[in-house]
């Protein structure tokens, strides 16, 4: 079995499990013919980008409501977790880790002072760089939005064996990798 031909299996197997509504067969039968890619393009609502973006908007609608009830903004807590892993990390780091924009990062990180969540001390290797680092107040938000996370992770992945997430992790991984824009 090529490659072609395994990935369209698997994106078969998991629609039935994901209950897509055949979506993944109709795009994954349509584009393929004999192993080989044909040309063939699926309707919008069919594609696995729209159901990506799907899953997105659902996983932020979630945990919107803690977020809110916490007065963080979408993408705080993205900040905060790094932070609650690795505290002390360079600013640029932050930005490298999480993927975002430096000026995006500068105005969260500048949010997070208000409210006293992060405190942004000099490096004492080049005082044009800044260490970022968690403060007391924060420490038991960040255990919530650790919480928050598994349970979201937990809900997200009901119905999936291991060996399921495994294939889907390593499917969306090579996904991520296409669309790389670095």
């Amino acid at each position: 079995m090529s490659s072609v031909e395994a990935v369209g299996a698997t994106l078969r197997e998991l629609s039935k499990k994901l209950d897509f509504s055949g979506g993944f067969s109709y795009y994954t039968e349509n584009i393929l013919d004999s192993g080989k890619v044909i040309s063939a393009m699926p309707h919008y609502e069919t594609t696995i980008g729209l159901l990506i973006v799907r899953i997105f908007r659902a996983h932020r609608q979630h945990a919107a409501h803690f977020l809110q009830a916490h007065n963080l903004y979408p993408g705080q807590e993205l900040i905060l977790l790094q932070l609650g892993e690795e505290d002390g990390q360079l600013q640029s780091r932050l930005i490298e880790r999480l993927q975002i924009e430096p000026p995006t990062v500068t105005k969260m990180l500048q949010r997070l002072e208000r409210a006293q969540l992060v405190e942004r001390r000099p490096y004492e290797k080049d005082a044009r760089l800044w260490r970022v680092y968690l403060t007391d107040k924060s420490r038991p938000l960040v255990d919530s939005l650790v919480s928050l996370w598994n349970a979201l992770e937990v809900q997200l992945l009901t119905g999936l064996d291991q060996a399921d997430r495994s294939t889907l992790r390593a499917l969306l991984s090579q996904l991520y990798e296409n669309m790389d824009v670095s």
